[in-house]
């Protein structure tokens, strides 16, 4: 955030970056812009810990206590899964089926019945 606040591009995305201005610090100093994506965060992180830890729980104790077939490949992709970070695949998703940059629309889109973007 520190960084990005010495961005003087109006649109961080699409723009590129145009370092050196000081117009973006107001942008991060402001509460009403900091407090609630802070509090949307900490809803998002309690919902998740709430319905996941008990999955992960019995996910485990599972795995732990019982002959599963194929329960060291269940265990080793959930290692993954963990190892891998969101980000990266929501960027991946947005690569493959999001609206301006998805693979899929504009495979779609190629088609001749097809006129819009159907993802």
């Amino acid at each position: 955030m520190l960084i990005n606040s010495f961005n003087a591009a109006t649109d961080w995305f699409a723009e590129p970056h145009r370092w050196g201005s000081t117009t973006g610090v107001p942008r991060i100093q402001r509460p009403g812009e900091l407090v609630s994506p802070l509090l949307n965060s900490l809803r998002i992180w309690g919902l998740t810990t709430i319905i996941s830890l008990p999955i992960g729980i019995a996910v485990a104790w599972t795995l732990a206590r019982t002959r599963i077939p194929f329960s060291h490949s269940l265990e080793f992709l959930f290692w993954i899964a963990y190892m891998v970070p969101v980000s990266s695949n929501h960027h991946c998703v947005d690569w493959f089926v999001g609206p301006q940059l998805g693979l899929l629309n504009k495979a779609l889109t190629a088609l001749p019945f097809i006129e819009q973007k159907p993802v």
